[in-house]
């Protein structure tokens, strides 16, 4: 939760259901031992819902309905972020609270840093990243424009919307999200960056992990606020706190 009433997570969830619900578990305080209960909430795409106009970051908002299902607690009882921080130095710490493959909650603690975005084991992949948007309409591509720069053909440069981290993910973690040491938000996780197994036909070897970086998210949500005045302005206003 990133507001009062929206959630941030991964668009492609909704690509083909924009209906369904969101899952909060929290620390049973009437329990006499260590319990997690689990609270549901509704998703409420009528009410707000706007993906990212670039699907490759694959990344929405999305309202959430303001009781629980059995009407016993309050969205705003369960919280939301309101501290981020834009962070992509190598070694910070990652932390991420994740459901992967659609289990329990599990959190990713400290044994996880920020790479250096200078690897060049991970620069085939900022290539995949430019050579696919250098291609598209003029329209699309000049959104694109601050991310990447070419004073020479053999020589480029790269400003990419993502940062690359090490970390203990499966399937289903897209759209979690990823923190500092300080509980601060840094970005939300995206994908597993991966290359096929020379050796092992149909074998994928684990490269690294990537998300989109907070910043990124914030300069869009600026854009929405200041741009479309279709959407709900007042939702749209009160992301992290108000602090946009």
């Amino acid at each position: 939760m990133v507001s009062k009433r929206l959630l941030l997570t991964a668009s492609h969830v909704f690509k083909f259901c924009k209906k369904g619900e969101v899952r909060f578990e929290r620390i049973d305080p009437h329990s006499s031992v260590y319990k997690m209960t689990e609270v549901i909430f509704n998703l409420e795409p009528g009410t707000f819902f706007l993906p990212h106009p670039d699907s490759t970051l694959d990344v929405a908002l999305i309202a959430v309905s303001e009781k629980s299902h059995d009407g016993k607690s309050r969205l705003s009882d369960v919280g939301y972020c309101k501290r981020v921080i834009s962070s992509e130095r190598p070694g910070t710490r990652v932390n991420i609270i994740q459901f992967p493959q659609n289990s329990n909650q599990m959190v990713v603690l400290r044994q996880n840093q920020i790479l250096h975005s200078d690897e060049r084991f991970l620069k085939i992949f900022d290539n995949a990243f430019v050579e696919h948007h250098r291609y598209k309409v003029h329209h699309d591509a000049a959104k694109k424009r601050s991310w990447f720069s070419s004073s020479k053909k053999d020589n480029c440069s790269y400003n990419l919307p993502f940062f690359r981290y090490n970390a203990d993910t499966q399937a289903g973690s897209s759209g979690s999200p990823c923190f500092d040491d300080m509980w601060n938000l840094t970005g939300i996780h995206h994908c597993a960056l991966r290359v096929d197994n020379e050796q092992r036909p149909g074998v994928f070897k684990y490269i690294a992990n990537e998300g989109v970086k907070i910043d990124v998210i914030i300069e869009w949500a600026k854009n929405e606020l200041g741009e479309n005045s279709s959407y709900n302005r007042e939702l749209l206003g009160e992301l992290f706190g108000g602090n946009l």
